[in-house]
C-alpha cells in the first residue's frame, strides 16, 4: 500500500533513501494531446463516438485446466498484496579514473539514434490509447458514409481505381473491414493506428467460422488489389513500352480492379484459389501486352529464347511479385496498438499491446538509400550488384522511403532481404495492463526484427550491410543486443543457413552476442543450438542482483553451477513473503536455466517459451521488478551488462510473430497472476488471439499488405494451445503473388462472344496481329461463383435462404447475358444451377 514502509528482507541492506514508489508502475502521463484539426484524422468518413458499453461479462471458467504457462518447477504461491519492494541505496561517486573507463566509447559503437526505452514516441503511443480508452478519439471511418461509396460501390464502367492514392485507400478499407467484420475498430491518431477489440466476445474461444471467412474475403480483396498496384509499377517500369502504352495498359488494369466488387461494394474474392485467378487475369494483361510489343519491335510472330528474355516475356508474374512490396510502401505505416480485455473475477484488466516502428537506418544506410533515390546508386556496392530490373523496383523503393510524408516513416519490408539495405521489419514490442482508471502498467519489452543479415549479390556488401545493421542494432541500447535466432543453419535452408554463418562472425569479432534457438523440429535436429548468449545475461543478472536475499542455492542454479532441479523446490518456497510480482521474476529466472538444461531441448516449444522467458528476465531486470534490486552504477553496468534481445526468423514474421505471442501472454499472465492470485492462461491467450495484433502485423508495414496471421506450415512447431484458434490463417500463406502459369496461348486468344465466334471466319476473328495498331482488349477475370458466399453474423435462416436465391437469380441473368448456362455451356437458357 502507499503508507505503508516496505519490509527489509533478512540480509538485504537497509535503504538510505526511498525515493522510488514500493511498487515501480509507468508514471502518470499528461493529459492526451488531441490534434487540431480531427477531421483529418478520418480520411475516410466523417468521425463518429466511439463505443460507450463495455464487452459483455465472462462465464464461469474451470480455472485449473488453464493453465499453459503454468511454469515447471513451482507454482507461486499467493501471497500478501501488501507487500512491497525495498529499495536500493544511493551508491557513492565513481573514481575520475573509473568513471573514464565505464564511459569509454566501445568499438565500432555508433552514436544512439534514440533512447527508445523513454522515448518521447513510446509516451506518445500510451497518451494516444489512454485517449481512446476514455472515449476521447472518434472512430476512423462511418461505414455508410458518401465518402466511403467510390470505393464500397463503384458506378459501372468508371475507373474509379485509376491512380496510386485510389489504390491506397481502397486497401486500406479493405484492411479496416477486415477488422470491422470480427468487431474489432480502429482510431488513427497521426502514424499510430489503435485497434479496439473490447467489443469481441469476452467468452468465446475461437473467431466464428463464418465472420473469419468474411475477414478472409477483404484480406484476399485488399491482396488482389495490391497486385494490380503492382502490376501497374511493372509496366511503368518498363522502358519497352511507349508512354502511351502504360497509359492503355494501366487503364486495363485499372478496370479489372474495380471489377473486383459487386454493386453492393463486396468483394468477389473468398479463397486463395480465387485469387490465384484474379491474379493470373492481372499478369496476363502485362505478358499479353509485353509480347505484343516485342512482336511489333521485332518485325516477328514467332519470338527466340533472347528475345523473350529482353522483354521479360516469362518473368511477368515474377516481376509482379517483386513489385508487391515496393506498392506496400505507398500505404501508411503506422505504430500498432491493439486493445483487448479480460475478465478477471469481478475486475476486468485491459490488455495493450504495442508495436513501435523502427527505421532501421544507420546513417550510412540513409545516405546510400537517399543516393539510389536520386538515380546515383551506382557507387552504392549493394545496388550496383542488382539485377537491372530489380534496380528500378528498389530505386523506386527506396525514393518512396526517403520521400515518406506526415511523419508515417516507412518500415523496410521484410522481402528486400537480397535487395535493399537496412534492418527490415523492425519494431519494439511492449505490453501493458490497465486495471480501472489507473495508469498503463509496462509488464514487458522485447525488440523483434527480420534477420539482420544481408543476402544480395555482392560478397563484400554481404558482410558490410550485416554489420551496418547490427550496429543499428546495438545502437538501441547502451548494454547492447543479443541477437536471437529462431532458425537454424541447414542446406535445405540455404538463406537461413548463411545467415547463421554471417551473424555467428559477427559473434567472433565480438560486434555481438548471439543466442540460437531454432524452433523448427526438423530444422533444430539437424542444426545446433547456442546459448552463449543466453547464459551471459543470466550470469549478468545474479551478479547484478545483490539488493534482495535469494538463497545461494537458487544463483547457483540459475547460472547454471547447480543441478539439482528437486532441491530448489524447497528453497523456492522460502520466498513466499516477498512480493507476488518479485517471486514470479525470481521463478522465470529459474525457469531459464530450466529450458536451457532441459534434456529434450529439441521438443517442438521449448524454444519458443525459453525465448519468450529470456525476454521477461531481461526486462525484469532492466524496468520490471527486479531493477529496484539491481546493482546499477556505471561499473556494474560497464563489466556485467544486461544486453537487450532481438528476436527474429527470416522475415521477422512467422516464427517471430509465435515468439511475440507466448511473450505478450507470458507478461499479461504473470502480472494477472501476481496481482490477483489466479491462472488464466488458456483465457488470456484466447482473448489476444482473437484480437489478432501479431497476425495484423504480419500483413502491413514491413509485411506484404494484408496477408495477415502465421502460416500454416509452422503450425507442427507452434505451442498447442495457440492450434486452431485462428492465430495461422490461409491469408498469410498468399504472399508471393499465387498465380497459374502463363503460356502464350493462353493470352492470344481473347475471349470473345460464343455468337462472334460462330459467325466470324479464323481470319477475321483474328484480335492480335503485329501489323494492327497497339490496342488493349480487356480480359475479364474467371469467374467464380460461392454459393456460400458471407452473410452477416447472426443473419436468420429464412434470411440466408432469400440471400441465396437472390444470388443464383443474379447468376443466371449474368450467364445468360454471356449466352451460356450456369454450367458453362454455351448457348444455354440459364435456367439449371449447379453447385
Amino acid at each position: 500500500m502507499p503508507n505503508e514502509k516496505p519490509p527489509v528482507f533478512p540480509g538485504s541492506p537497509k535503504p538510505k533513501v526511498l525515493s522510488v514508489p514500493p511498487y515501480p508502475r509507468v508514471p502518470e502521463l499528461p493529459a492526451s494531446p488531441m490534434p487540431s484539426d480531427e477531421a483529418s484524422l478520418e480520411p475516410f468518413a466523417p468521425p463518429v463516438p466511439g463505443p460507450s458499453e463495455p464487452p459483455p461479462s465472462l462465464t464461469p471458467l474451470d480455472e485449473a485446466s488453464l493453465e499453459p504457462f503454468a511454469p515447471t518447477v513451482f507454482k507461486p504461491p499467493v501471497a500478501s498484496r501488501a507487500l512491497s519492494a525495498p529499495q536500493r541505496p544511493v551508491t557513492s561517486p565513481l573514481p575520475p579514473s573509473v568513471e573514464r573507463a565505464a564511459s569509454a566509447p566501445q568499438p565500432n559503437q555508433m552514436p544512439s539514434p534514440r533512447a527508445l526505452v523513454k522515448s518521447a514516441t513510446e509516451a506518445e503511443i500510451i497518451a494516444t490509447t489512454q485517449a481512446v480508452l476514455e472515449g476521447n478519439v472518434r472512430d476512423y471511418l462511418k461505414e455508410k458514409s458518401p465518402a466511403v461509396t467510390p470505393v464500397s460501390a463503384p458506378a459501372v464502367g468508371s475507373l474509379v481505381l485509376s491512380n496510386e492514392e485510389s489504390f491506397r485507400k481502397a486497401i486500406e478499407y479493405c484492411a479496416y473491414k477486415y477488422d470491422k467484420v470480427q468487431d474489432i475498430s480502429w482510431r488513427i491518431i497521426g502514424d499510430h493506428l489503435i485497434r479496439d477489440a473490447r467489443a469481441q466476445s469476452s467468452a468465446s474461444s475461437y473467431i466464428n467460422e463464418n465472420v473469419a471467412r468474411q475477414a478472409d474475403a477483404w484480406a484476399y480483396t485488399g491482396q488482389f488489389l495490391n497486385s494490380c498496384r503492382a502490376a501497374r509499377i511493372v509496366v511503368n517500369l518498363d522502358d519497352n513500352f511507349l508512354p502511351k502504352d502504360k497509359e492503355a495498359i494501366i487503364g486495363e488494369i485499372s478496370i479489372l480492379a474495380n471489377k473486383v466488387f459487386n454493386k453492393q461494394g463486396e468483394p468477389q474474392i473468398y479463397s486463395a484459389r480465387d485469387l490465384k485467378n484474379w491474379n493470373t487475369e492481372v499478369a496476363k494483361i502485362v505478358y499479353k501486352h509485353r509480347m505484343q510489343i516485342a512482336k511489333q519491335k521485332e518485325g516477328n510472330d514467332k519470338l527466340t529464347d533472347e528475345q523473350r528474355k529482353q522483354y521479360r516475356i516469362d518473368d511477368t508474374a515474377k516481376d509482379i511479385m517483386a513489385a508487391l512490396d515496393c506498392g506496400g510502401l505507398e500505404d501508411n505505416h503506422y505504430h500498432l496498438t491493439t486493445i483487448s480485455q479480460v475478465q478477471v473475477g469481478k475486475k476486468s484488466v485491459r490488455l495493450i499491446e504495442t508495436s513501435q516502428k523502427l527505421s532501421g537506418q544507420t546513417e550510412q544506410i540513409r545516405e546510400e538509400i537517399a543516393k539510389v533515390a536520386s538515380g546515383a546508386g551506382n557507387s552504392v556496392p549493394w545496388f550496383n550488384a542488382l539485377a537491372p530490373f530489380d534496380q528500378k523496383i528498389i530505386q523506386e523503393s527506396c525514393w518512396k522511403i526517403k520521400n515518406a510524408q506526415g511523419g508515417h516513416f516507412k518500415v523496410i519490408p521484410t522481402q528486400f532481404m537480397e535487395k535493399m539495405a537496412g534492418l527490415r521489419n523492425a519494431y519494439l514490442e511492449a505490453r501493458y495492463t490497465q486495471r480501472g482508471s489507473e495508469s498503463p502498467h509496462k509488464t514487458v519489452q522485447s525488440f523483434r526484427s527480420s534477420t539482420p543479415s544481408f543476402h544480395g549479390k555482392n560478397e563484400a556488401a554481404k558482410v558490410q550491410v550485416t554489420l551496418s545493421n547490427n550496429q543499428y542494432l546495438q545502437t538501441l541500447d547502451p548494454e547492447g543486443m543479443c541477437l536471437n535466432i529462431l532458425f537454424t543453419p541447414t542446406p535445405i535452408a540455404p538463406i537461413e543457413q548463411e545467415a547463421s554463418i554471417l551473424l555467428n562472425q559477427l559473434s567472433k569479432d565480438k560486434e555481438c552476442t548471439i543466442a540460437e534457438t531454432p524452433t523448427n523440429i526438423m530444422r533444430t535436429l539437424q542444426g545446433a543450438r547456442d546459448l552463449s548468449g543466453y547464459e551471459k545475461i543470466l550470469n549478468n543478472i545474479v551478479t547484478r542482483l545483490i539488493y534482495i536475499n535469494i538463497p545461494p542455492y537458487i544463483k547457483a542454479y540459475i547460472v547454471g553451477r547447480e543441478s539439482n532441479l528437486e532441491g530448489i523446490k524447497s528453497f523456492i518456497i522460502g520466498l513466499k513473503s516477498m512480493h507476488p510480482a518479485v517471486m514470479e521474476a525470481i521463478i522465470n529466472l529459474v525457469e531459464c536455466r530450466t529450458l536451457i538444461n532441459t534434456p529434450r531441448w529439441w521438443a517442438k516449444d521449448v524454444h519458443y517459451h525459453l525465448a519468450a522467458r529470456m525476454a521477461a528476465a531481461v526486462h525484469d531486470a532492466k524496468r520490471g521488478i527486479l531493477s529496484d534490486y539491481m546493482h546499477n552504477d556505471e561499473v556494474f553496468v560497464y563489466l556485467y551488462p544486461i544486453s537487450e534481445i532481438d528476436a527474429f526468423c527470416k522475415s521477422g514474421k512467422d516464427r517471430t510473430g509465435i515468439e511475440e505471442r507466448v511473450l505478450g501472454d507470458l507478461a499479461f499472465l504473470r502480472d494477472i497472476r501476481a496481482e490477483e492470485g489466479i491462472d488464466i492462461g488458456k483465457l488470456v491467450c484466447n482473448r489476444t488471439v482473437n484480437a489478432g495484433h501479431q497476425q495484423a502485423l504480419n500483413g502491413r508495414n514491413g509485411g506484404t499488405p494484408l496477408c495477415y496471421g502465421v502460416k500454416g506450415e509452422l503450425a507442427p512447431s507452434m505451442p498447442e494451445h495457440y492450434k486452431g484458434r485462428g492465430f495461422a490463417r490461409s491469408t498469410a500463406d498468399t504472399n508471393k503473388f499465387p498465380c497459374t502459369e502463363i503460356t502464350d496461348k493462353s493470352v492470344e486468344s481473347p475471349p470473345v462472344s460464343p455468337k462472334a465466334s460462330k459467325v466470324d471466319s479464323p481470319k477475321t476473328s483474328k484480335v492480335d496481329s503485329p501489323k494492327t495498331s497497339y490496342a488493349a482488349e480487356v480480359h475479364k477475370p474467371v469467374a467464380r461463383f460461392h454459393f456460400t458466399s458471407p452473410v452477416a453474423p447472426g443473419t436468420s435462416h429464412t434470411d440466408a435462404v432469400k440471400h441465396k436465391v437472390a444470388f443464383e437469380e443474379e447468376l443466371r441473368r449474368t450467364l445468360k447475358a454471356r449466352g451460356k448456362d450456369p454450367s458453362g455451356k454455351e448457348g444455354g437458357d440459364g435456367k439449371g444451377v449447379t453447385r
